[in-house]
């Protein structure tokens, strides 16, 4: 009986940590929407540099193939105002915050009380940016969130070796204004801290979260 027992912690041991990511994974760098219709690209990011922007339509391959974690070069067809172009993406490691956090949108009349109206809507994304508070003067979000490291999920946003008791998410979101005029600029400056202990130290974000929720609030305003 004790045997038994045994095994099974040791199985449910290895079910929980087993979605933990320990290395950056590779990405694309591009959010698409159900039709595949691409609504935000990283900044800099490798579908940025493909040439890739907002409004795209990716053709011929999938959404689990373009979020894929592959570090495999990807030739891509995209349509753009009724013309079909060929473009090559190389995935990269985005471990730097100021491409893995910053987006380039779609002018589709997000704004900063908007996205804190879609949130405040969502009990899912309430617990994982709760409001802390919000700068009018300069339109700025600031958020703070516990998650579940027991909830599988969750343990996707991270980059850590080691199996933490919590998770807590710290986020500042705002808009910018640039020499891309024709698009947006949404940063989402995400920080997360890991519980191991009695210890709370830093931990990368695998740009998981990010591209989930680009998604959510980009389908939430087109309604």
């Amino acid at each position: 009986m004790k045997k038994y027992c045994f095994t099974i912690l040791i199985i449910l041991a290895l079910t929980t940590t087993c979605f933990a990511q320990t290395n950056m994974p590779f990405t694309k760098g591009l959010v698409v929407d159900n039709t595949l219709q691409v609504i935000g690209v990283n900044l800099f990011g490798p579908a940025f540099k493909a040439g890739i922007r907002p409004n795209d339509k990716m053709l011929n391959t999938s959404k689990e193939l373009l979020y894929s974690h592959a570090a495999y070069r990807a030739h891509e067809t995209i349509e753009r105002k009724n013309k079909n172009y060929q473009c090559f993406i190389v995935p990269e490691q985005i471990d730097r915050p100021t491409t893995q956090s910053v987006f380039l949108l779609a002018t589709n009349g997000l704004t900063i009380p908007k996205i804190q109206n879609i949130i405040a809507q969502s009990p899912e994304l309430q617990k994982i940016f709760l409001t802390k508070s919000i700068d009018t003067n300069w339109g700025i979000l600031y958020t703070i969130g516990e998650l579940d490291p027991e909830r599988a999920t969750f343990l996707d946003y991270i980059i850590t070796d080691k199996q933490p008791s919590l998770i807590r998410l710290k986020t500042v979101m705002f808009f910018t204004s640039g020499e891309f005029n024709t698009f947006q600029l949404f940063h989402m400056d995400m920080t997360f801290e890991a519980k191991n202990g009695t210890v709370w130290e830093k931990v990368p974000s695998s740009g998981v979260l990010e591209q989930q929720f680009i998604e959510k609030i980009t389908k939430a305003n087109s309604f």
